[in-house]
């Protein structure tokens, strides 16, 4: 599975999203594109000298985000972390299941080497953050990915076509976020396998 990284460099961010991902990460300036957006994680990251792995996502709690890795399923705390874990775990195939935040539908994405297939093919994903004025995180005690987890994991969410998702944007109070198809939401998450520090599981 290798999608083409120059989507991200090609998808403009609304600037309110923009804005609001700049207070997150403390750039001085807001990212133009998701390819900024994604580089704006990497350098948060880094500045907090945080090493994410993969058993740092999940978690002990049930959650809306499930990845069947065969021998076991763990819950992680957005549809973006499961792609994560799907992408670097050795593991084939990889059954991801993620619930609406609204209601009980359930997406379901399969991630083998060569492709990830979702279901329903009509399946739209969000990629969110929190208003700046709703926390204000330091980087420079953040420990390990709480920070983060509360500022965007809870508005990156999958949902079964666009309908739903423009009723879920419609209903949202002090967040921000974008609409990404299952393709965008992959190359992120490749991206982020790569440059986030992600480390295998052992």
């Amino acid at each position: 599975m290798h999608s083409d990284q120059r989507t991200l460099q090609s998808i403009e961010l609304p600037d309110n999203f923009a804005t609001a991902l700049r207070e997150l990460t403390t750039d001085g300036e807001p990212p133009a594109t998701l390819a900024d957006a994604v580089e704006a994680f990497d350098r948060l990251w880094d500045l907090a000298g945080t090493e994410v792995a993969v058993e740092d996502m999940f978690q002990s709690e049930l959650t809306r985000h499930t990845v069947d890795l065969g021998h076991r399923v763990e819950h992680v705390p957005c549809v973006l972390d499961a792609l994560i874990v799907a992408i670097v775990v050795e593991s084939e195939p990889v059954e991801i299941r993620s619930k609406q935040p609204d209601d009980e539908t359930t997406i379901q994405l399969t991630v083998t080497d060569d492709e990830v297939e979702v279901e329903p093919s009509s399946a739209v994903f969000t990629f969110g953050v929190a208003e700046t004025d709703v926390r204000e995180p330091d980087p420079s005690v953040l420990e390990g990915t709480d920070s983060v987890v509360m500022d965007s994991c809870s508005y990156i969410n999958a949902f079964r076509d666009p309908a739903a998702y423009e009723r879920w944007e419609d209903q949202l109070i002090d967040a921000n976020a974008m609409r990404m198809s299952p393709e965008t939401l992959t190359a992120v998450a490749e991206r982020a396998a790569e440059d986030w520090v992600v480390v295998k599981s052992q």
